[in-house]
């Protein structure tokens, strides 16, 4: 047993046998000085641990600023057998960071993932909301283990039941879309995208769905294309991915205002760089064809592989094109019908 968790044992035991022996006393008597003494210094004690647990959490967190993951571990091991949710959220971020941090997917931590789910899982025992997404994000992606939906959304309700707001927006998302584990309801979606509208860190994905449901007429909204293109816009700014391609879309197509193909292909290039695979296809094509790009086929079929690795129709048929016309890359004919196909088979009626 270590030092720290015997002093711990032995306030709780103080603590105890005060309460015990406080409660003998005569209704209305004056408590005796010893039994006072005892408990300031039981208060004393119980305030000095929790400001010493309060300065660890301060220290952790700006370890974890700067990415000092195993220092934060350090700072925290004296304080693991508390079970206090602050500390466990904090060491289930360490271990989550560590064990994927500048690590090849074929070569992540299994041990510190491990870790990040019994740390994750006994803070939301205690009700800590915010401790369930990383098992959602492990079990959703597959870090480490094969791709386990069920257990995943198991860890996503829990979230959303603890009222944490991360786990209300991806379910809200899911909601809105639907998919295998949850049933489409766009009306339910629409009213907890309303909840969140205002809250920060939830404002720019709820706007980004809102804005979808008015520009389509969903939810009980009447179509507005003008004002979905601005809640998207808002979306946009605020850093969502989708919501960066679809104002470009609305931008090149002039819905809910002017044509302006140069700021579409901005925000092209802004969602390109949050991983947007079919923005990566239309910055491509601007480099192909030179629209408000000098033509440059070489950085075209750099963007459309980027774009076809990860599984984007458009750009396989680019590509095809590419090797076909030998534009960017030495003309492959072969190379060019393996393409075609692969598109086709992906459902593009082009190729």
């Amino acid at each position: 047993m270590t030092r720290s968790v015997r002093s711990l044992l032995s306030v709780l035991v103080m603590v105890a046998w005060t309460y015990v022996w406080a409660a003998d006393l005569p209704t209305g008597a004056a408590e005796p000085a010893d039994i006072r003494a005892i408990k300031s210094v039981v208060a004393s004690q119980g305030t000095a641990r929790d400001a010493a647990l309060q300065g660890a959490i301060k220290q952790s967190d700006a370890l974890e600023d700067e990415s000092r993951f195993s220092e934060v571990i350090q700072t925290h091991e004296q304080w693991e057998a508390l079970a206090a949710p602050e500390v466990d959220f904090r060491l289930a971020y360490a271990y989550f960071r560590l064990a994927l941090d500048d690590r090849a997917p074929s070569n992540v931590d299994l041990a510190k993932l491990d870790k990040t789910v019994v740390f994750a899982g006994r803070a939301a025992e205690a009700g800590h909301g915010p401790s369930t997404n990383r098992p959602y994000l492990i079990f959703a992606n597959g870090h480490g283990r094969p791709v386990d939906m069920d257990v995943a959304m198991s860890w996503l309700k829990r979230g959303v039941t603890l009222g944490d707001l991360a786990a209300r927006i991806n379910f809200a998302s899911m909601l809105y879309d639907g998919n295998a584990w949850v049933k489409s309801d766009r009306g339910r979606a629409c009213r907890m995208f309303s909840e969140f509208a205002d809250v920060e860190g939830a404002g720019s994905v709820s706007l980004y769905y809102l804005g979808l449901a008015t520009l389509r007429g969903e939810c009980g909204f009447e179509t507005n294309p003008r004002k979905a293109a601005d809640w998207i816009r808002r979306a946009a700014e605020g850093g969502v991915p989708g919501a960066a391609r679809d104002y470009a879309r609305l931008l090149e197509n002039g819905i809910g205002g002017e044509v302006d193909v140069p700021r579409a292909l901005t925000w092209y290039e802004q969602a390109d760089e949050r991983g947007d695979a079919y923005s990566t296809w239309q910055v491509g094509r601007a480099y192909a064809e030179g629209e408000g790009r000098t033509v440059d086929p070489v950085r075209a079929v750099e963007h459309f592989q980027r774009a076809a690795d990860q599984g984007n129709g458009e750009a396989i048929v680019s590509l095809a094109v590419m090797h076909a016309t030998g534009a960017g890359v030495p003309r492959d004919p072969i190379k060019a019908s393996s393409l075609y196909r692969q598109a086709a088979t992906a459902g593009q009626g082009h190729a």
